[in-house]
């Protein structure tokens, strides 16, 4: 009886220590066994009331989750220490979303709509526990991501692993707007698609620095024509919609004006390229990237521009690597001289127009079959100051 009685009083003690609202100031640490997801609600119904910042500080522990903790005013979540090993702060799911963020009007509870829910999130790392073998997959299973953003978001040290995609960004107005998001010192592993996936019209200025994203596409083929879907409904008959290496990558890009990528790190990707960049609009600056073992190579669109790094890439962007440049287009006083061939212009070796020429440029061509070089008016045929005319030719 006496045991019996001090267990209760031991459960009344413990009761309030457990409960979320006891953190929900951000003074004080929550320990282990908390229940996040509802903590970081009442975190932010605290914040809504008081107008006060809002700040979730945890303890270097592991801690599960059963539902995504979703962010709809603006957080930030704070941890000690961040790894694959547990012994930092660690969020623990089982194949479902650790994070989301909403913008202004969607959060799915009503009661916290207000300002859209920015996240910024430093040393944490988010962990799907349920990691199924290379290429299997449940039938009928929801994507599942570490984090889904809606949202701008600023992270910092923080690792990813074992998530359909590590951090998914698909980002258009009126539903959501992610322009300027940052994301610094980012590992993800052991993605099923992408390791960190963006696309939209507002999924743009974005600068990641030092990301690694190794071991995904494990189980692409599932995932690849729902997750692409808003890409592919687009642009149908693009190597990313129909080739199997540029379908998934560690790092894949869709977004519509560009974004900066320093320093990225890929390799393990399971038959699939470490990086593609890809739509007509995409500006983005690939500097310094690496990529080896395992992975094909990457692909970018025209306006995207890969400068150095330890990396190859197809498609038609540019690339710099020391000396060496994949195209060169030299623009300045009406003139334009472009070296290289674009689809529209096979065998060009150089290429100029200015006012006079107009519409009509002026090219240096090679004919593969015979070896002549010779001058092409408008890909009309070859003319020396209106007279058929090649190298080597008698006049």
């Amino acid at each position: 009886m006496k045991t019996t009685a001090k267990l209760i009083t031991f459960i009344l003690i413990l009761a309030p220590l457990l409960s979320p609202l006891a953190y929900a100031t951000g003074t004080e640490s929550p320990p282990a066994a908390i229940d996040l997801s509802e903590l970081a609600t009442l975190t932010q119904a605290s914040c809504k009331a008081s107008g006060g910042p809002c700040e979730l500080k945890l303890e270097a522990a592991a801690y599960s989750i059963t539902k995504p903790i979703d962010v709809c005013l603006p957080l930030r979540i704070v941890g000690k220490g961040v790894g694959f090993t547990n012994s930092g702060t660690t969020i623990l799911t089982r194949r479902t979303t650790a994070i989301r963020t909403w913008h202004r009007g969607y959060c799915p509870n009503t009661a916290l709509n207000g300002n859209s829910g920015s996240l910024v999130l430093e040393n944490v790392t988010l962990i799907n526990s349920n990691i199924l073998g290379m290429g299997l997959t449940i039938p009928d299973e929801p994507p599942f991501f570490g984090i889904e953003q809606k949202t701008r978001v600023a992270l910092t040290n923080v690792a990813i692993r074992g998530f359909v995609q590590g951090i998914r960004v698909q980002c258009g107005v009126p539903a959501s707007n992610c322009n300027g998001s940052t994301y610094t010192n980012v590992d993800i592993e052991t993605s099923e698609h992408a390791g960190f996936y963006a696309n939209g019209s507002d999924a743009n200025a974005m600068v990641i620095n030092r990301m690694r994203a190794d071991g995904s596409c494990r189980a692409a083929t599932k995932w690849n024509a729902s997750l692409n879907a808003s890409f592919c409904a687009k642009y149908p008959n693009h190597l990313a919609c129909t080739n199997e290496w540029y379908k998934c990558a560690g790092i894949f890009d869709a977004s519509f004006l560009g974004n900066t990528y320093t320093g990225t790190a890929n390799a393990f990707e399971n038959n699939h390229a470490g990086m593609v960049v890809v739509g007509g609009n995409n500006c983005t600056t690939v500097i310094g990237s690496y990529l080896e073992l395992d992975s094909q190579p990457g692909y970018i669109d025209a306006r995207v521009n890969v400068i150095g790094g330890h990396s190859t890439f197809a498609g038609p962007g540019g690339q710099w690597h020391g000396a060496k440049t994949t195209g060169l287009t030299v623009e300045g006083n009406g003139a334009t001289l472009r070296i290289g061939s674009e689809s529209n212009t096979p065998n060009t070796l150089f290429q100029f127009s200015n006012t006079a020429t107009g519409p009509w440029p002026w090219r240096l061509k090679l004919n593969p079959t015979n070896g002549d070089i010779y001058m092409d008016t408008g890909n009309i045929g070859p003319v020396r100051w209106g007279v058929p005319y090649k190298v080597g030719a008698t006049q």
